[in-house]
């Protein structure tokens, strides 16, 4: 009798499980060196013919690029997502000399090369002097040169935050934009962020904390509604310092090649092979067994959120539990909602969303207790005293307690104490995934407006370099004409990255409707959103085709 599919699905879940609990590696070393062992098994994607380079994922302080070409033409390649790092910079340091030049720890004194060579960028390593570039605002320029020959962009005399450095470009509306350039100041440190200003507005297409002495990388993306030209410019709200620019990049895809790339991530990110062997009851190979196999479930964790609306409405409950084997109960273990008298702790509902998660074999996915933000506490606790607020850190460990005390629940035990750490940190995924109208970021995990799939990949380039499991738990797309269409985008983006291991549809149902995106009508008769994610779950599912065939002469079986 052959080893059972179950002892694999186990074996899997348990692999699965260690990295949801264990995401950082007990040694730095080990866990960087992970990372660049899988970024290096990628290969790269050619797209379409022109300037060679390749686009990849960032750090903040010292990033590296390669130039991908081939023998005979050069290609331009956007490199799977991934990055090795530390070799490069030990290369950099031995040989001391060229772009990526690094003499104190933690400090890269001279800029790496523009990716895809800068691409449409005019002049974009400043080895022309200005040509291509001038002032923004009222700004001065002026085209310096380094010690070690490193040749860059400055713009000095800033009276206003924007006031910096220019050049125009002309976007096509049907075309995705990559963009990146290295930053420094003059004194100290702070945040400079990249604008595109257009005929309808300005676009922030990325941000980035630039010091002083030391070249740091902006990455970002933007999509634009209409086609015409645009200005580039930098702005930073300390306008005593000076902005100094080098290795610009700005490369356009299109649509079948960002899909394109897409495509090769899944298949790596995604996919992987399997091996078995086959054999009797006394443990003997069985040479040429039939084998077949198909997929029953996929191992990508899609899920949605429920409420107390989904308690004792069977029709609400017949969807759900026909499409999600994940959820996350919304706002009900939140501590607004199980305190909303102080000391009278409450846990009725989220105990009933419980048992009727563990009744259907749904996996339960935990959120945020606290929250950083001093409007989203109860209404009690301004009027506490100093003292009174040293004590609430119990329910902390009583609300995880409680979610974690299922035993289905593997992933709610260790996501409490990630999310409000990701809640609580600077630069959270939230902040980074979609920016707002004002070009600042939006507060939220994954409330999107439209589908920005560029700066979505680079924000979750950034984050992956954290090295712990990244998850979108409150995704959904404002209303709109194009809100299906843009939902499709998204998710296809989240799940194409390797850093991304599972998403939440922030979309539970309520009498008056949904938070911000309807899946269904109020009869449960799927909307146009709801489409898109049956589709979604059932294209994976159909892409991994049957796979049969007979066993070898050992009894081994792959697929």
């Amino acid at each position: 009798m052959g080893k059972s599919i179950r002892s694999k699905r186990e074996k899997r879940l348990r692999s699965i499980r260690r990295e949801m609990v264990e995401p950082i590696y007990d040694k730095k070393d080990a866990a960087k060196l992970a990372i660049q062992e899988a970024a290096l098994a990628a290969p790269k994607l050619p797209v379409k013919p022109t300037r060679a380079d390749d686009d990849a994922s960032v750090s903040f302080a010292a990033m590296e690029v390669e130039t991908a070409a081939d023998d005979n033409q050069s290609s331009k390649f956007l490199k799977p997502i991934g990055k090795k790092l530390k070799k490069k910079i030990k290369i950099a340091k031995k040989k001391f000399h060229g772009k990526g030049k690094i003499r104190r720890k933690n400090c890269l004194e001279k800029p790496l090369s523009p990716h895809y060579n800068g691409g449409i960028v005019v002049n974009p390593e400043f080895n022309e002097g200005l040509k291509g570039w001038t002032s923004f605002g009222y700004a001065k320029i002026r085209h310096e040169e380094a010690n070690d020959g490193n040749k860059y962009i400055a713009a000095t005399a800033r009276n206003l935050p924007h006031h910096s450095v220019t050049q125009q470009f002309d976007f096509d509306e049907d075309k995705l934009y990559t963009f990146s350039a290295w930053l420094q100041v003059s004194n100290g440190s702070a945040d400079v962020e990249a604008v595109f200003k257009t005929a309808t507005g300005s676009i922030t297409t990325g941000w980035g904390s630039a010091k002083e002495g030391c070249w740091s990388m902006l990455k970002g993306g933007l999509v634009v509604d209409v086609s015409g030209p645009a200005q580039l410019y930098f702005q930073c709200n300390d306008s005593a310092i000076d902005i100094k620019v080098d290795s610009v990049s700005m490369q356009p895809f299109t649509q079948e090649e960002w899909k394109s790339h897409q495509d090769m991530n899944i298949q790596q990110a995604r996919k992987t092979k399997v091996k078995f062997q086959e054999v009797d009851q006394h443990n003997r190979p069985i040479r040429n067994a039939t084998v077949l196999i198909n997929l029953r479930q996929s191992n990508f964790p899609l899920g949605c959120a429920i409420n107390q609306n989904i308690l004792g409405n069977a029709a609400y409950q017949n969807w759900f539990t026909s499409r999600f084997h994940y959820t996350v109960f919304e706002n009900k273990l939140e501590w607004y909602s199980t305190e909303r008298t102080w000391g009278a702790e409450d846990y009725p509902v989220s105990d009933a969303l419980m048992r009727l998660a563990k009744s259907h074999g749904i996996y339960i996915w935990g959120h945020n207790i606290f929250w950083d933000n001093p409007s989203r506490q109860p209404t009690w606790v301004p009027s506490l005293s100093p003292n009174d607020l040293r004590v609430p850190p119990h329910r902390f460990r009583d609300a995880a307690l409680q979610s974690a005390a299922d035993p289905l629940g593997r992933d709610e035990r260790e996501s409490p104490l990630q999310l409000l750490r990701e809640q609580a940190r600077p630069g959270r995924l939230p902040q980074l995934l979609s920016p707002s109208a004002e070009g600042r970021p939006h507060r939220g995990a994954g409330h999107f407006r439209f589908a920005n799939l560029p700066y979505m990949r680079s924000a979750i380039d950034i984050l992956a370099t954290a090295k712990v499991p990244i998850w979108v738990t409150e995704l959904d797309v404002g209303p709109g004409p194009n809100q299906a269409r843009d939902l499709e985008s998204i998710m296809r983006e989240l799940h194409s990255h390797w850093g991304v291991k599972g998403i939440m549809l922030w979309s539970a149902w309520g009498p008056k409707g949904y938070y911000r995106m309807c899946l269904t009508d109020n009869n449960f008769w799927n909307l146009a959103t709801c489409d898109v994610v049956d589709r979604f779950m059932s294209q994976y599912k159909a892409a991994a085709e049957e796979a049969s065939g007979t066993t070898d002469a050992e009894g081994f079986f792959e697929a």
